[in-house]
């Protein structure tokens, strides 16, 4: 019942941002795609539906351009509840599965972000931004870092096992050996983490409001 709530919910935000909102009208201009959040068997979801800029939902599963089907309604709750970070790791372990056109899918994200932000403004009173929530994923990632730093890690651990940085036998990288050293390094220059300690840098950390994890970690 909770899945299927937090479905309609999303739904009601789509439709009252594509009357009201200029912003999510011009967002929708010139995108057309059905979405359909389910789980496994149609047995619970909503098909969301964008197109001429504006927006409709219905109970219509089987037809779609792209859909996230889910092991479960609880599991998909509580993943989505968590936002992106908890479909990530629901993707990473197998609970929930992408169909159809990934590239719509990427937009559907886009569009979800925007009214998560709005509905995070209703619930608090204040006025939220979509890169709000970006600065809310790089906090918390950020805290993330700095608490594994605290707990030993460094910049050594940094590593992916060695099956997953060879080269495939096939396809369009076939023969292709990722450069993970650079990767690494161009990672650690964008999230300006220090790549000596694999630490996030003090100003950085201060830049994102973690004053007090910024002297913990630096003293």
């Amino acid at each position: 019942m909770r899945f299927l709530l937090l479905l309609i919910l999303l739904a009601s935000k789509f439709k009252k941002s594509s009357q009201i909102d200029p912003g999510f009208k011009k967002f929708l201009m010139g995108h057309e795609c059905r979405i359909v959040v389910k789980t496994n068997g149609n047995k619970k979801g909503r098909r969301f539906i964008f197109k001429d800029g504006k927006f409709s939902s219905d109970a219509i599963l089987d037809e779609y351009d792209a859909a996230m089907v889910w092991t479960d309604s609880k599991t998909a709750f509580h993943a989505m509840k968590k936002g992106e970070e908890g479909i990530m790791d629901a993707l990473q372990n197998h609970r929930v599965g992408i169909e159809g056109k990934v590239h719509a899918f990427t937009w559907f994200g886009a569009a979800i972000q925007f009214v998560i932000a709005r509905i995070m403004g209703d619930i608090t009173g204040t006025d939220f931004k979509t890169m709000n929530l970006l600065t809310f994923g790089e906090r918390s990632l950020n805290l993330n870092r700095a608490i594994n730093n605290k707990l030993g890690l460094t910049g050594v651990d940094d590593r992916i096992p060695a099956i997953v940085s060879k080269a495939l036998s096939e396809g369009a990288t076939a023969g292709i050996e990722p450069d993970m050293d650079r990767m690494l390094k161009e990672f650690y220059a964008v999230s300006q983490w220090d790549p000596e300690t694999g630490k996030p840098q003090k100003e950085k950390l201060k830049e994102l409001g973690l004053d007090r994890v910024a002297d913990d970690l630096y003293g």
